[in-house]
């Protein structure tokens, strides 16, 4: 009846609005701990826990701004500054592998343990980073932003340390016909950025030459997408 879509139009809205509330309680407690705790420590995952209860906008900000801390851009840290970052890295990840190993489901803890693992990954530790990263695909093959972020991680561990394992780089091809354009699209530029990467002799740490790489790719994919169309057209 009108009534009962009008009760339920209602309750809609409450709940939304608790959402709302419940998010903007979320941003300010986040944005207490960031500016007065100086403990790094203590502050990622103080915002850890709160990314977990969070969504949407608030969910990219905290996210993001914690990526920021783990790999802050300014690399001129003293010696003690470093260590302590060193330290909070291999906690985060031991703690994200542990929600993972629990059970926890999350699509933020599994974006967050893709990320660092080829974030922070070496020569040495390229092989390990990579099997972490292709087994979180088993619980979130469904999610196709979640298949992105490891399509990112595999090109990640590429470039910082030149490594490509074979079972990487099947995962990329199978993307290649996937059900979803974008991971189909996503895929062909990995591949591509993969290919252009192995032309040189040891692993691209300007970020201006990857940048070019990659505009360079994104131009070729859109050309082979223009032909691709005019070719179906034709047909």
């Amino acid at each position: 009846s009108a009534k009962e879509a009008e009760n339920s139009r209602g309750l809609k809205v409450q709940r939304q609005s608790s959402l709302d509330t419940a998010q903007e309680y979320i941003l300010k407690v986040y944005n207490i701990i960031d500016s007065l705790s100086d403990d790094l420590d203590w502050k990622i995952s103080s915002i850890l826990r709160l990314i977990q209860c969070s969504k949407g906008v608030t969910k990219e900000r905290m996210v993001e701004h914690l990526k920021f801390l783990l790999s802050p851009l300014d690399s001129d840290q003293d010696i003690k500054s470093e260590e302590e970052l060193e330290h909070v890295r291999k906690k985060m990840k031991k703690l994200l592998n542990n929600l993972v190993e629990n059970g926890v489901k999350n699509p933020v803890i599994y974006e967050l343990l893709v990320w660092t693992s080829a974030e922070f990954s070496t020569a040495q530790t390229a092989k390990v980073a990579t099997v972490i990263i292709l087994d979180t695909i088993e619980a979130m093959k469904k999610d196709a932003v979640h298949v992105k972020h490891v399509l990112s991680a595999i090109l990640t561990i590429k470039l910082r340390t030149g490594i490509l394992e074979p079972l990487a780089r099947d995962f990329v091809r199978s993307q290649f016909d996937s059900e979803n354009s974008v991971i189909r699209k996503e895929a062909r530029r990995v591949f591509k950025l993969i290919n252009l990467v192995e032309k040189e002799s040891s692993p691209v740490s300007d970020m201006e030459s990857v940048s070019e790489a990659e505009e360079a790719v994104n131009i070729d994919l859109e050309i082979e997408d223009e032909l691709l169309q005019t070719s179906s057209e034709m047909d």
